[in-house]
């Protein structure tokens, strides 16, 4: 059974070529012609992907492939540059445009292997063809899909931010006039719970501005971290006393305890640890029915340029 393979080894190779899915080419040797070798013989299957027949491809140059595209396929690269990169990596691979003998655009994966002869000296190569449009037509359908949806999340983004600076305005406004109003003496004490709901609901509403003008910021990239110096125990105390009327409502006991009886001085973002302390305290008063809220405050100096500051917030919700 062996022997007989060996045998019809050379008709099992040229049926395995002639009906093969994918295009072959065997090439001439290279004689310098900047069109390339000579096309000795084409499969059927080159037929089937280019439409030029085996009479119309035989005899012609290499770059007859490229059918009639207005830029030549290998523009960048010589035949000479081909059979450089063979000898470098004993293949040669690149995905091209050509226009197929109907006038369709088509996109065509080609693979250049040299084929040795008896007398072991390489001069013919043989070109395998494989048609890749559908798989290119829908990687460019992703790419456009992926750069649409960039585009609609900037957008979003955009928007975003623009809104969350458009409604902060009026909202600073709403909050500066409530305090102004609950400060009259002449306001009864139906009056001041009003407006302590307005007041109380505008910081609550500003909070969320902000927190998607933050959000809306990271995804932009654009999210610059301050460096000033301030106060940490105004900032607590400022926190929690905005944040007191909510906890009484709920009939809730809230303390706030600093562990040093002096200024905290530090140099960071307060803006951000102010909000960072207004959704943790804020989520330990919404989730907390009854019993207390305790904020404890200790800072620790860790060298003579940093302090570790250790914010406690417990609830028993």
């Amino acid at each position: 059974m062996k022997n007989s393979f060996i045998k019809n080894q050379s008709l099992i190779n040229q049926a395995i070529v002639e009906y093969s899915s994918e295009a072959i080419l065997v090439l001439g040797p290279f004689d310098g012609d900047e069109r390339g070798p000579e096309i000795l013989y084409v499969n059927e299957a080159y037929t089937l992907i280019t439409g030029f027949t085996e009479e119309e491809a035989v005899g012609q140059r290499f770059m007859f492939i490229q059918g009639d595209a207005p830029i030549p396929a290998f523009k960048d690269m010589a035949f000479q540059d081909i059979l450089s990169h063979i000898e470098q990596e004993h293949y040669f691979e690149k995905q091209i445009s050509v226009t197929a003998k109907n006038g369709m655009e088509k996109w065509l994966s080609i693979s250049i292997y040299p084929i040795q002869e008896c007398e072991g000296e390489y001069g013919f190569t043989a070109a395998i063809i494989r048609d890749v449009t559908t798989a290119k037509d829908y990687e460019n359908e992703l790419r456009y899909a992926k750069d649409e949806s960039e585009k609609a999340n900037q957008a979003k983004t955009d928007f975003l931010a623009n809104m969350s600076h458009e409604l902060r305005t009026p909202m600073n406004s709403i909050l500066g006039m409530t305090e102004m109003l609950m400060e009259d003496d002449n306001l009864n004490d139906e009056g001041r719970e009003m407006l302590k709901t307005v007041y109380q609901s505008s910081a609550h509403l500003l909070t969320i501005l902000n927190d998607v003008l933050d959000i809306s910021k990271i995804e932009a990239g654009g999210v610059d971290l301050e460096h000033i110096d301030f106060d940490a125990r105004d900032l607590i105390n400022s926190v929690v006393g905005g944040l007191n009327s909510l906890a009484t409502e709920k009939s809730l006991t809230f303390t706030n305890t600093f562990m040093q009886d002096n200024d905290i001085f530090l140099r960071g973002d307060p803006t951000r640890l102010s909000r960072i302390l207004t959704n943790l305290i804020g989520n330990a008063i919404k989730y907390t029915d009854e019993g207390s809220i305790e904020v404890i405050t200790s800072a620790v100096s860790n060298g003579p340029e940093n302090t570790i500051l250790d914010v406690v917030v417990k609830d028993t919700g």
